[in-house]
């Protein structure tokens, strides 16, 4: 290739070195991992090839008789050239090694919380083996002491509900005590604002039993008295007050039956409140009813066929048969057991 064709060769290579130089502050603002490596090649190579014929020139410059000291000049200017193209190239890789510092960063990150969540499930089933070792250790309810409550008062809020449900299961309700007893408890162990929506919960070891098997005589009952009970705190105006952490207790003496009541209402379950659970249980009454044998009572009017059928669809009261109210709010009788 004659000199001249050479000469055309590196001016052109040097006007796209030039045009790549200019872009490349834009592309390193991108931050743009793979934009800013193709970049960095393309201008290593065009520095390469401008290097490869600087020095061909060079050489065809001597044979025709050039001075050393023009073709030095010359040279010089082409380095200059070049020393612009090493300094961006050296910019993009420095920026191309920030983005993977920051990806590696953000991947340890990740992997931290993956270690964190394993370490949590590792100390909960920790606890969980402690308390049935404790359990398993129990010999007679005489000889059990209640730990001084020293645990951490609820304040009403998701986040501490953890940390409190585990300490309460672990140093209260694991103890061989009367159900009334832990309720007692738990009541110190709460900020006065939830203790006086607890206040308005039933205060007896009947209603705090949780339902341990699949009987559905007592599941029937376990649904009238949370109806009741939800009923009565909505009209106290309590309800939304105690929604959080009594809805979590309350779901807990449900965990037999936990996996049908799910079938019952669209939703995750763990969004639940009050009204989808009284909604699961109502539907899961309708599809599991039985018949009830009750005693006479002078006061109860006469059922045709001697037996009723639990249902809280129905509109007409099954004691007065009256259709003003539900059977749960008659006055005629005291309670459902006569």
């Amino acid at each position: 290739m004659s000199m001249k064709k050479q000469l055309t060769e590196i001016d052109s290579k040097l006007e796209t070195l030039r045009l790549k130089l200019k872009q490349a502050e834009e592309i390193i603002a991108k931050r743009d991992r793979e934009a800013v490596e193709q970049h960095r090649i393309t201008i290593l190579n065009l520095t390469r090839a401008v290097e490869n014929l600087r020095s061909s020139i060079e050489e065809l410059k001597f044979s025709a008789g050039e001075s050393e000291e023009t073709v030095t000049t010359w040279s010089q200017e082409i380095a200059q050239e070049l020393s612009y193209a090493d300094k961006s190239c050296a910019k993009l890789s420095k920026c191309a090694k920030v983005i993977d510092d920051e990806l590696k960063a953000a991947e340890e990150a990740k992997r931290q919380e993956t270690v964190i969540g394993f370490e949590k499930q590792l100390i909960r089933q920790k606890l969980e083996a402690e308390l049935k070792q404790k359990e398993l250790s129990v010999k007679s309810p005489a000889a059990v002491k209640l730990p001084k409550l020293t645990i951490t008062k609820f304040n009403g809020t998701p986040l501490d509900w953890v940390l409190f449900e585990g300490q309460f299961n672990a140093m209260v309700d694991s103890q061989q005590v009367a159900a009334i007893t832990k309720f007692s408890y738990l009541k110190e162990l709460v900020v006065p604002r939830i203790r006086s929506a607890l206040d308005c919960l039933p205060f007896t070891d009947e209603e705090l039993q949780p339902v341990t098997e699949r009987d559905v005589r007592k599941i029937h009952k376990f649904y009238e008295q949370l109806l009741f009970n939800v009923e009565s705190l909505r009209t106290l105006g309590k309800l939304e007050t105690i929604e959080g952490a009594s809805f979590h207790i309350i779901i807990k003496k449900l965990e037999v039956l936990k996996a049908e009541l799910v079938t019952h209402v669209s939703g995750d379950s763990r969004d639940w409140s009050f009204s989808e659970l009284l909604e699961a249980l109502r539907k899961w009454t309708e599809t599991n009813a039985f018949i009830k044998t009750e005693k006479r009572n002078p006061r109860r009017p006469e059922i045709s066929n001697g037996s009723t059928f639990h249902s809280r669809d129905s509109n007409v009261c099954v004691y007065c048969q009256s259709t003003d109210h539900k059977t749960t709010q008659c006055n005629v009788i005291s309670s459902p057991e006569g």
